[in-house]
């Protein structure tokens, strides 16, 4: 489903493959759903323009019910921007229940955050869930296509992977390392030359994943879960 404004009320439907073939689609009201949310950027938000896509879109398909994954990313957010939203925080903090577990994912908009402020937003967000009751999971960014692999994620404030590292070492909360994961993998695709395999959003855009890469990246996060996060594992299709 494409050109559907953002924030659009009601389920969004996506079919992948070459010729998908649908027979039937029916739903059904869970009573006691474990909620994924998720929080961040434009690397992780729904999108709805066509050639762009991201991770956190294309994450509900690896996991079954009594799961649901509610994805309040946004583009442009940093963790400040984001955590004082009550449209987007404040809306996950008033819905968020025991047991359930919140993907907390920033950097690329925090160029100019400091250490010291970055650690206080993300670290703030993950001691609200985890006073809901919730679990919290961080998320280090994506490796843009261009620039390297830390690309504009280690600053002249901070290194943003290695502080969410720290952070969740220091948290006692899992670390999905994401800019590891797809820093490796487009190495091997070409480096650079993976925007214009078709990865990246209209085989230009060095930051922001086309479907092919958002599908890719997905698998990374489920990887991860299935690697190191056990109590949330035992919810991934088989």
């Amino acid at each position: 489903m494409q050109n559907v404004p953002a924030g659009i009320a009601g389920l969004d439907v996506y079919f992948g493959g070459p010729s998908p073939k649908l027979t039937s689609i029916c739903h059904k009201v869970m009573d006691k759903p474990v909620v994924v949310y998720v929080a961040g950027d434009s690397t992780v938000c729904d999108q709805y323009t066509n050639g762009y896509a991201s991770w956190g879109q294309h994450l509900p398909q690896f996991f079954v019910s009594p799961v649901s994954v509610a994805n309040y990313a946004d583009s442009g957010e940093s963790s400040g921007s984001f955590s004082g939203n009550s449209k987007l925080w404040g809306a996950i903090k008033a819905n968020m229940k025991a047991g359930d577990w919140v993907l907390l994912e920033m950097g690329h908009n925090d160029k100019t955050t400091t250490q010291a402020k970055f650690q206080e937003n993300m670290g703030g967000m993950a001691t609200a869930a985890k006073a809901a009751g919730v679990n919290p999971v961080f998320v280090t960014p994506i490796s843009r296509a261009t620039g390297g692999c830390s690309g504009q994620l280690v600053t002249a404030q901070m290194d943003i992977p290695q502080t969410l590292k720290d952070l969740g070492k220091s948290m006692n909360i899992p670390v999905i390392d994401l800019t590891t994961a797809t820093c490796n993998w487009f190495t091997t695709v070409g480096g650079a030359g993976a925007a214009k395999s078709g990865y990246y959003a209209n085989g230009s855009d060095g930051t922001h994943t086309g479907p092919k890469g958002a599908q890719i990246y997905a698998g990374f996060v489920r990887d991860a879960i299935k690697a190191n996060i056990p109590e949330l594992a035992k919810y991934l299709r088989e």
